[in-house]
């Protein structure tokens, strides 16, 4: 699969605590959840199909028995077991990558909705002090704490989308031999 790359590691925010954090500024994961769990229902069903044909063929094959006697027959009759279990590789194959696409599938969902409550966090905190003062905790002391621990919420749910989009990418890969992804870093230096 040519041209394939991993999305850009995104940075989550920064993790200086006295910067008031920016919703603005919290990355939103791109990927589709509905049309990886569609992909992976085609590629599931898709390899079924493909065991089932060539299971079906050997099997009309092999009705060749009854009406076939030569020497050879054994060998002509034995000769569909190869493509059967050629197809079922490819089954097993397309339920590895339609595994893997659902599980990046459910991670998109839960990175979404988590960034999603985060970054209606960052906007209530910002409510909550003086968002345009340099001293924005003034107003709040306790929000220094709240905010450094909404910016390690928003990083750490951000590596998890990461993660696991490397984790699908090294699973479809490694079924033809390629070397494993390295997983991006998205925390930023600061």
């Amino acid at each position: 699969m040519s041209g394939f790359s991993l999305t850009e590691a995104q940075a989550g925010v920064d993790g200086n605590m006295f910067r008031l954090i920016d919703p603005a500024e919290i990355p939103t994961p791109a990927g589709d959840a509905g049309a990886l769990e569609q992909a992976a229902a085609d590629l599931r069903s898709g390899g079924e199909e493909i065991l089932e044909l060539a299971e079906g063929a050997e099997s009309t094959w092999m009705g060749l028995s009854a009406h076939y006697e030569a020497p050879e027959s054994g060998e002509l009759l034995a000769a569909m077991g190869p493509t059967v279990e050629k197809a079922e590789g490819v089954e097993s194959d397309l339920s590895t990558v339609a595994g893997a696409l659902d599980d990046f599938a459910s991670a998109i969902r839960t990175a979404k909705s988590s960034l999603n409550a985060l970054r209606a966090h960052a906007e209530e905190l910002r409510s909550e002090v003086d968002a345009d003062s340099a001293i924005w905790w003034l107003k709040k002391p306790s929000a220094v704490i709240e905010n450094k621990d909404l910016k390690d919420a928003v990083n750490r749910a951000w590596q998890a989308y990461n993660d696991a989009e490397t984790d699908c990418a090294n699973a479809i890969s490694a079924l033809c031999g390629a070397r494993p992804t390295s997983r991006p870093t998205s925390t930023p230096v600061g």
